[in-house]
């Protein structure tokens, strides 16, 4: 059985839009939390290899300590973020859940240098 991809755009002021996949099986409580908000107002910056995406939501989850691929899209379980590295990286704390990757625009991202306005919003 394949998975099921739900697609949003992270639209990143100054830069582009990216599309990214959600894993409907390992995203299940964060996009049933999105999909209750029409759009999310946030920002993106990058701290070392790792590209941060703040969410207005809470939810929980259990992190695993595991090899991310590049272009992964992975939860921040206490920083209430998503996370996507740049390279391949693999954590020394199991604080992150893999809940997709990035389908169109991942080689954009290296250009983030400072915090910068972005928005989130589902794919129609």
């Amino acid at each position: 059985m394949s998975e099921m991809i739900v697609e949003y755009i992270l639209s990143v002021y100054n830069l582009s839009e990216l599309i990214l996949g959600f894993n409907r099986s390992e995203a299940f409580a964060i996009l049933n939390e999105l999909e209750r908000i029409e759009k999310i107002e946030t920002s993106v910056f990058r701290r070392n290899s790792l590209i941060y995406i703040p969410l207005k939501i809470k939810k929980g989850g259990r992190g695993i300590i595991k090899k991310f691929d590049k272009g992964s899209l992975i939860y921040d379980i206490p920083l209430n973020s998503l996370v996507i590295p740049l390279e391949d990286y693999t954590p020394s704390e199991p604080v992150y859940q893999e809940v997709g990757k990035v389908l169109e625009g991942f080689e954009k991202l290296s250009n983030i240098n400072r915090v910068t306005k972005a928005t989130l919003f589902k794919r129609v």
